[in-house]
């Protein structure tokens, strides 16, 4: 054989043949509608990308995204709260967080200085079925629990509630769409969450060269700018302004 044709042929096959991590997809699960893990997974498909992987994320009802991720049908959770490997035993955390997950009331009507949970107690909150932050923390008042962020708000905009409780992004994205809507966010927020990435503990060989790669994300301001322009956005479409 032509040693020229040769050297072509065995060049074209090193440029066309797909890497072993180029052909390997994970998938992880998220909450539905959930303007936060929109901002997650930009990070984590950008973090995989770095290594030579794709992502797919599927996205489902909060408890059920747990129990699939936990019983290794996909590859992790996008992102959750600290401490979620404590009852999902399977699931291994990456240490450096991916997002925060701002505790947020929204109100209609009344108007009061929030200062932690305590200060909701005194008013009927509604929160969203299978959201550990806000179900945990409103325990024992009076509340609503609802399974959609638009039903929240639509309760709220009939008086029947005096508070929602949700992310600042989730609200933010709900108010952009409702329209001549006199609901309002309270600063500051309730509470503050980092959010962190799982990966199911099949995994486990993965977890260093996902943080590392996160880490160095980190360092280039990049993790904060995906979130600080998504914020933006939403805060300017819901008519909000924009905010630190």
């Amino acid at each position: 054989m032509n040693i020229k044709l040769l050297i072509f042929m065995v060049m074209a096959n090193l440029v066309c043949a797909p890497s072993l991590h180029a052909q390997e997809k994970l998938t992880f699960t998220s909450i539905l509608n959930s303007s936060s893990a929109k901002i997650s997974e930009q990070v984590i498909r950008e973090a995989y990308r770095r290594l030579g992987y794709d992502i797919d994320v599927v996205w489902v009802p909060a408890r059920r995204a747990l129990e699939m991720s936990n019983d290794g049908q996909v590859d992790g959770e996008l992102h959750r709260i600290l401490g979620i490997d404590k009852r999902w035993a399977n699931l291994v955390r990456i240490p450096n967080r991916v997002n925060v997950l701002e505790a947020t009331a929204f109100t209609k009507s009344i108007d009061f200085t929030v200062v932690g949970w305590s200060s909701l107690k005194p008013y009927s909150v509604g929160v969203r079925r299978g959201i550990q932050f806000s179900n945990t923390n409103t325990q024992g008042m009076s509340r609503q629990i609802v399974n959609t962020i638009q039903g929240l708000f639509e309760i709220l905009q009939y008086d029947r509630i005096d508070v929602v409780v949700t992310s600042l992004l989730n609200g933010l994205s709900e108010l952009k769409e409702i329209k001549h809507s006199s609901i309002k966010l309270l600063k500051p927020a309730i509470e503050v969450y980092p959010l962190y990435h799982y990966l199911h503990k099949k995994h486990q060989a993965l977890v260093p060269k996902v943080n590392g790669v996160l880490e160095q994300m980190k360092k280039e301001g990049l993790i904060q700018h995906m979130r600080q322009q998504a914020l933006n956005r939403l805060l300017s479409e819901a008519g909000r302004g924009n905010t630190k």
